[in-house]
């Protein structure tokens, strides 16, 4: 029994050292920052009242930038909605950090009519050295209903 112990601990070593070339992070790794949310979570945090009342239409959002390489980046983002709504729409917005604040500098509006989901994906050049972050904007109406919210992912640097 003990020399199975042995060569099971043995393996399972080896097996370790032989994956920490997979598990570690390569220099060329993509960076990538995402913020998605829900409105359960949301409800959670206010008063039971509130939580019940059926007032709103997004259900989910979701925004996401991406460092795709050659002084590119990925932008991404979706809405979701808990019914089919009049318009459904995603405004991803490229923000640059300039030392002392974020300033806008593309916006891209993705909007679609008599749906439950619309999202959006944009290809963008900037230029490297800087941190980037997307701020996204996502908005439902349905009748004399509208719901609007909003996200920010953490920044990105591209070297």
């Amino acid at each position: 029994m003990r020399k199975i112990l042995e060569v099971f601990l043995l393996i399972l070593i080896i097996m370790s050292v032989m994956n920490v070339p997979v598990l570690a992070a390569s220099k060329d790794s993509a960076q990538t920052a995402v913020v998605h949310n829900t409105r359960a979570e949301l409800l959670s945090h206010i008063n039971p009242e509130e939580a019940e009342s059926r007032d709103y239409l997004i259900e989910e959002w979701y925004s996401e930038i991406r460092s795709i390489g050659n002084g590119q980046v990925s932008l991404y983002g979706w809405t979701r909605c808990n019914t089919t709504c009049d318009s459904v729409s995603v405004e991803l917005q490229l923000q640059r950090w300039n030392g002392s604040n974020w300033s806008t500098i593309g916006t891209y509006v993705f909007e679609a009519f008599n749906t439950d989901y619309n999202w959006g994906l944009r290809t963008v050049s900037v230029s490297t050295g800087n941190h980037y972050r997307v701020k996204s904007y996502h908005r439902a109406e349905d009748g004399s209903i509208y719901d609007q919210t909003t996200a920010v992912t953490q920044a990105i640097y591209l070297n």
